[in-house]
């Protein structure tokens, strides 16, 4: 809370709203990693199983506009040799990783679809709202009201009288707060959990205030 006085006597405060909402979209990130003597070899293999992923994935019901490849490498493998203190060249491995946009009801059944496939890394889960407007708006709604509550109490302990708002501000966190969550293979249908996001909104309000 700020009280100035430059041009004007004001009084300032800062409302923070925040709304909870169940998500529904999960991002799968999953990987395959191969290992060959030769480059070649190893990129070779991982096409093959990548493809069969991918295959997988629509399948369970995804649309290839919502299969994004997230990352592709191609690193030498070595080993330390501590008799000759030099490194050991025993191969080449390739990996391809890719972002997988699928509704949270479905996201079990394709992270299974994924590993079954072939696919034998996953770098967790992220879950967010398609579409998070009219929880922003209510997140901005309870941040202005809690300002004005502020500074209402403010002026009324000042014995100031309020006349009105001169400026609002929206300070804004970036929306729902995107919540990750580990996941791993298993041997029946992965249970997904989504859980609550946070949409936080701040509002910083000045009104401007009668001399007493």
């Amino acid at each position: 809370m700020q009280m100035t006085d430059k041009h004007h006597s004001v009084i300032e405060a800062t409302g923070r709203g925040s709304v909870t909402a169940q998500p529904d979209i999960a991002l799968l990130r999953l990987g395959v990693a191969t290992r060959a003597n030769e480059p070649s070899q190893a990129t070779d293999e991982n096409a093959k199983i990548v493809a069969k992923v991918i295959a997988a994935i629509k399948q369970a019901g995804i649309p290839e506009s919502a299969i994004q490849t997230a990352g592709l490498s191609l690193q030498p493998v070595y080993e330390w040799d501590e008799a000759n203190r030099r490194n050991v060249l025993l191969g080449y491995r390739a990996e391809n990783n890719v972002t997988v946009r699928t509704p949270v009801e479905r996201a079990g059944k394709v992270y299974d679809a994924g590993i079954k496939a072939g696919a034998n890394e996953a770098g967790g889960i992220v879950f967010t709202i398609a579409d998070d407007t009219k929880y922003r708006r209510a997140a901005l709604a309870e941040a202005t009201r809690l300002a004005v509550e502020e500074i209402e109490t403010v002026a009324q302990a000042l014995k100031v009288t309020l006349i009105g708002p001169v400026q609002a501000q929206v300070i804004s966190e970036g929306g729902p707060r995107p919540f990750e969550a580990a996941i791993r293979k298993a041997e029946i249908d992965t249970p997904i959990l989504p859980g609550q996001l946070e949409i936080v909104e701040l509002v910083r309000v000045t009104f401007e205030i009668g001399r007493p």
